[in-house]
């Protein structure tokens, strides 16, 4: 999300790549939290693309964020980019509900692994200051998305055949 907004300036957007292994482990390999315009988030992503192969590519499906899918679908078709858009539409509950409960056992049984480095320590920081008044919650956000729609996709709705002529 470029948030580009003034109500939501100041929030900044997360392009967050993770990987799930056999035994249930989460490995955040690669991250950038910043506040590009959306044509530099786009660049970021399709080069993170690029660059991870990634099974899926989760995208938040509110507001502006419609836009950046379109941009995908459309850099799909003419350049062939393999984004394996995944579209993320939240319930409506509060953050810190939906957040704790799936992140806490990752948690709690050091299943969550981060790279350790400068551009990563804002991610244990965010951690360490989550709280139902936190105010930093992106990367958490992401994660959260991650573990949420990784783990246990959504089925996918099966195709509806065109009637057979007669």
């Amino acid at each position: 999300d470029t948030n580009t907004r003034e109500s939501t300036a100041h929030d900044a957007a997360v392009l967050l790549t993770g990987a799930i292994d056999d035994a249930g482990d989460l490995w955040i390999v690669d991250m950038k939290r910043w506040y590009p315009s959306p044509s530099a988030y786009q660049a970021e992503e399709k080069a993170a693309v690029l660059k991870w192969l990634p099974r899926r590519t989760f995208h938040e499906t509110v507001g502006a964020q419609m836009k950046d899918i379109h941009y995908l679908e459309q850099d799909q078709v003419l350049n062939g980019t393999p984004y394996n858009i995944f579209p993320v539409t939240r319930p409506p509950i509060k953050k810190f509900d939906r957040i704790c409960p799936i992140l806490q056992p990752f948690v709690e049984r050091q299943k969550l692994h981060v790279p350790i480095g400068t551009k990563f320590d804002v991610i244990v920081d965010e951690m360490r200051a989550y709280s139902v008044a936190a105010s930093q919650d992106d990367i958490l956000d992401c994660i959260c998305d991650m573990v949420q729609y990784g783990l246990k996709p959504p089925k996918a709705q099966k195709a509806v055949e065109p009637p057979k002529s007669q």
